[in-house]
């Protein structure tokens, strides 16, 4: 098999009959279709086959679906730190993590492929955390736009601790933390003001 070498390098056509080729998991496994009734595909669905395949195949994959996990890890940030453990050097862990997994960019989304970085970003804290004995200041850039009230939760209780700079584009983005201690400024008119 040749390596891929562009971003594009093959096209696949799909035709589904009396199936459900997408089903949208948010709608019961429904088939996805537009306004006018028309069924669709997305990109994500075809990344998702290819990534199921691509495991089913024995190739390790490091965003794996709750239903498909291979390994017996809970989360991202538990794969990388158990993988690639002992690892002190940045550079060494990043040549590492992409030795050792399949190229989440290749079948994330966009949240599946936030997810993983900053679950890399986590195992990172704590290899700080064991070799330097202190806590990290982070800055952390609109992370919570692709995660959902959960997942923000949990990347806060996973900085606990830390001095931490969060920007985002909107308070609604903070609307699901509820009972979560935060100091909130704005920047508005090159004014910084806290909320």
């Amino acid at each position: 098999m040749a390596a891929l070498e562009h971003k594009i390098d093959f096209l696949a056509l799909v035709s589904v009959t009396k199936a459900n080729g997408n089903g949208d998991p948010l709608n019961g496994n429904r088939p996805r279709v537009d306004y006018n009734g028309i069924g669709e595909i997305s990109d994500v669905c075809i990344k998702r086959k290819i990534r199921n395949r691509m495991q089913d195949l024995g190739n390790p994959i490091f965003v794996q679906s709750e239903d498909r996990c291979a390994d017996g890890f809970g989360s991202l940030s538990e794969r990388a730190s158990a993988s690639l453990k002992g690892i002190k050097d940045r550079e060494e862990y990043a040549r590492r993590a992409c030795e050792t997994w399949l190229d989440v960019r290749t079948f994330g989304s966009q949240g599946q492929q936030r997810t993983a970085a900053l679950s890399l970003k986590l195992s990172e804290i704590a290899l700080i955390r064991r070799i330097r004995g202190e806590n990290p200041v982070l800055l952390l850039d609109d992370v919570f736009s692709e995660l959902d009230g959960r997942r923000q939760k949990l990347l806060l209780s996973a900085v606990e601790g830390c001095q931490c700079f969060i920007t985002c584009t909107g308070l609604e983005e903070l609307g699901e933390l509820g009972d979560v201690p935060l100091q909130v400024y704005a920047v508005s008119g090159g004014e910084l003001s806290e909320i």
